[in-house]
């Protein structure tokens, strides 16, 4: 990732973080999704009976992080000049 893109959203999330005290909404759903896309990750070695399920449901893990990602680029290009 580009270190000043990276930079830019960390301080706008840790500037929200100290208005609301809270992360804002579309970094707690790529916290979420993250964290379930690597639950259904485990769950396919676990549980191999419903291994298709798992899949489909990782891989809408994955695109609701990088929408969220796209979101919080957009949203913080519109705060920050």
């Amino acid at each position: 990732m580009n270190p000043d893109l990276h930079r830019k959203l960390k301080e706008h999330d840790d500037e929200i973080t100290k208005k609301t005290g809270k992360l804002p909404f579309w970094s707690r759903m790529q916290n979420w999704s993250l964290g379930l896309f690597f639950a259904f990750i485990i769950g396919i070695f676990i549980y191999p009976d419903i291994r298709i399920i798992s899949i489909i449901l990782s891989v809408v893990c994955l695109v609701v992080n990088y929408y969220s990602f796209l979101k919080k680029i957009d949203q913080t290009n519109e705060t920050v000049p």
